[in-house]
């Protein structure tokens, strides 16, 4: 019926008319395996079947992502305002 991969790109066996206006296929929300989770719950519900995973798909887990970390680099700032300054700018 229909293959899934880890990026959320689905690609199906010809046109079934119960799955080509599926909200999922035509306006994606999420990406990667949130958006294949989606769009195969979505089909599996729309032909009455069940999502059957590949033996490598079940080992995929979402890695959570390490938080921002953000920095100021208070020497290009002084720099910049210096510059900006030189140019007759007002700070």
């Amino acid at each position: 019926m229909a293959t899934l991969y880890t990026s959320g790109v689905a690609a199906t066996s010809g046109t079934d008319p119960r799955i080509e206006n599926l909200p999922s296929l035509r306006n994606p929300r999420g990406s990667g395996l949130v958006l294949a989770h989606h769009r195969a719950e979505d089909i599996a519900r729309a032909v009455g079947g069940t999502v059957v995973l590949a033996d490598s798909a079940s080992t995929l887990v979402p890695r959570p992502q390490p938080p921002a970390q953000r920095y100021v680099d208070y020497v290009a700032v002084a720099r910049d305002r210096a510059q900006l300054r030189s140019r007759g700018a007002t700070i």
